[in-house]
């Protein structure tokens, strides 16, 4: 009945009226075969284009469980690739134990299943394996488990047993996630050049050069042909400028001034490179005349706390002593006298009779 549904029934059945009387139909059993090898032939040709693409993209292996009609337990080795999913072949399962360890166990210690595995897929095109992924996703969770009931424990010798099931764990997963990792590649050259202390470079020091000022900024010119501006390095500070310059027809030069009249700002400073010089400009923190750009004590600053409290006879005294010390004999002899005539009262200045 469903065959006169077809949109097809009307063509085959003139067909046949075309044949004449006499016409044998086929056999179930023809029609049945023949249906499924042309079905069979189909899912090969996808099949094999799914295989195509796993030596380009690579493939992952995958199982999925299922239970027959006679309740046997079946476990469907599959592939999946960026085209699609394909079926591989079916292990009975009835007889063993359905979890994470033993799918790993069934994978990799299972010579009749891993041999048609590796025979169907090619043990180089398989990108993914689930023993390694598995493990340390089991790993992963028992840790975290663990943690948990160590969090919550309270009997001291229970929670030393859980810290020491969670160093055995957690040793176990360093160790897996060790393995997987891929290997480094070492380069004698490279290791040899890396483990080498790099060569001091030398510079030769750039002591002339010309500055001008405003109230704002303060510029540096610097007279150096050659320059690249790739290879300078600057280093401004609030109260110091180094400025390098590298591979200047083959040498490296430098100005340096460790310590500036005033503080500058680091962050507005900058330099401009021309083709006969090089102009560094430094902002001022503060504006205002430099009397200097180096930074000078003051060796003529007066000491006023020190001369406040100092005996206005002492000077008198240390000239007259420096006279005595560095006069001739009548010097020392009128000072001497003097001196004397003022300590026994009879002359009120120590200094009166003394012609300079």
């Amino acid at each position: 009945m469903n065959a006169l549904n077809s949109p097809f029934a009307q063509k085959a059945i003139d067909a046949i009226t075309v044949i004449g009387p006499g016409y044998k139909l086929p056999t179930y059993h023809m029609m049945r075969v023949n249906l499924l090898k042309y079905c069979k032939e189909k899912c090969k040709l996808l099949v094999d284009a799914y295989r195509s693409s796993w030596k380009e993209t690579g493939c992952t292996i995958m199982a999925d469980g299922w239970t027959d009609v006679r309740s046997r337990t079946l476990i469907n080795l599959l592939v999946y690739c960026s085209r699609g999913l394909s079926f591989l072949k079916s292990v009975d399962a009835s007889d063993i134990k359905k979890d994470a360890e033993t799918l790993c166990e069934l994978f990799f210690h299972k010579p009749e299943v891993m041999q048609g595995l590796v025979e169907l897929i090619g043990n180089k095109d398989v990108c993914s394996k689930p023993k390694e992924a598995m493990m340390e996703h089991q790993l992963r969770l028992d840790l975290e488990e663990l943690k948990h009931l160590e969090s919550v424990a309270k009997r001291p010798r229970v929670v030393s047993l859980l810290s020491s099931e969670i160093r055995s764990v957690d040793a176990k997963l360093s160790k897996i996630s060790a393995a997987a990792a891929p290997p480094a590649v070492s380069d004698d050259n490279s290791s040899a050049s890396a483990s080498a202390p790099a060569p001091a470079l030398n510079y030769v020091t750039l002591g002339s050069f010309s500055w001008d000022q405003d109230s704002d900024k303060i510029k540096i010119y610097v007279f150096l042909e050659g320059v690249n501006g790739e290879k300078v390095e600057t280093n401004f500070q609030e109260t110091s400028v180094d400025v390098k310059f590298h591979d200047v027809q083959g040498k490296n030069y430098r100005i340096a001034i460790p310590k500036l009249n005033k503080e500058i700002v680091p962050a507005k400073s900058k330099l401009l490179v021309k083709a006969t010089k090089i102009i560094i400009t430094l902002v001022k923190a503060s504006k205002g005349n430099w009397l200097d750009l180096h930074f000078k004590e003051d060796k003529f600053k007066p000491s006023l706390g020190k001369d406040k409290d100092k005996d206005p006879m002492a000077g008198i005294m240390d000239m007259m002593k420096n006279m005595y010390d560095e006069g001739d004999e009548d010097m020392k002899r009128t000072i001497a006298k003097a001196w004397s005539d003022a300590r026994s009262g009879k002359a009120a200045d120590p200094l009166k009779g003394f012609s300079p």
